[in-house]
């Protein structure tokens, strides 16, 4: 099987790789038997070390590439899809491939598109840009889990359709709801799509929202403050609530009342 979840902006034994770029999963290596490797604190493991992770006992390895700018997510996810699938010709495992905002490296002009091969079935794929996947990965997917929203996106509403066999119309009645609300398309099960509400999660999760607010982002991509020539004032902001504070206290400092 191939399968998508599909997501708003907003918003186990078989061994698998799961591919993050965002590095908003790292709470995932608190589960038994995961391997997570790369982010900001770690080592990123060469693609082949990642075949071996797997091949000597870890059941999922998951892949932070968030460090990485982007050309080397994509080169390196170009090279791990070669790896994956080497290994998956030889031996059937990784049973599934996880992968995270997959409308990057197999988008229609993804650097890993002619490595991964979708319709080989075993893939789960992420991303809250269906429209920019690859026609291929498109075209092969057997279900589509969308998660719901006010106002539902139409590539949401089209994709879910297709996939359940059933009016859009319907389809976009179901989607259109609080956070929390999905909807199960099932190519194996047609007109027979299933609303249900998401669990709560049980690894910690930082959301996008919150990961800039107060957690702030690595040193290579923080504020740093200048003088009018040029010359660092030593001021470094390295999350929302910092450079709002730094830049309310330049205001304050500019106005008439701040400089009297």
């Amino acid at each position: 099987m191939t399968a998508a979840i599909v997501l708003p902006a907003d918003a186990s034994r078989v061994g698998r790789p799961a591919i993050h770029r965002s590095g908003d999963h790292r709470g995932l290596g608190k589960l038994h038997g995961v391997f997570v490797t790369g982010g900001q604190e770690d080592r990123l493991a060469d693609p082949a070390d990642v075949v071996r992770l797997l091949r000597n006992g870890y059941s999922s390895v998951v892949v932070d590439a968030s460090h990485l700018d982007a050309d080397g997510q994509a080169s390196y996810a170009a090279r791990l899809a070669g790896e994956i699938e080497a290994h998956r010709v030889a031996t059937g495992l990784p049973q599934w491939v996880v992968m995270d905002e997959a409308h990057g490296p197999i988008g229609r002009t993804g650097t890993a598109r002619s490595m991964f091969n979708p319709a080989a079935k075993g893939y789960l794929l992420i991303t809250w840009k269906p429209e920019e996947l690859s026609a291929d990965a498109l075209a092969s997917f057997d279900a589509v889990l969308a998660l719901g929203s006010p106002c539902p996106d139409n590539t949401f509403v089209d994709l879910t359709a297709a996939v359940a066999g059933v009016p859009r119309a319907d389809i976009a009645r179901l989607l259109d709801g609080p956070s929390g609300r999905a909807v199960l398309a099932w190519r194996q099960h047609p007109r027979q799509p299933v609303a249900f509400t998401v669990g709560t999660r049980v690894t910690p999760h930082l959301r996008h929202e919150h990961k800039y607010d107060q957690a702030g982002v690595e040193p290579a991509h923080r504020f740093h403050f200048r003088t009018e020539p040029g010359t660092p004032t030593g001021a470094v902001a390295a999350n929302l609530s910092e450079l709002e504070a730094e830049l309310a206290g330049r205001v304050r400092t500019l106005s008439p009342a701040g400089r009297r």
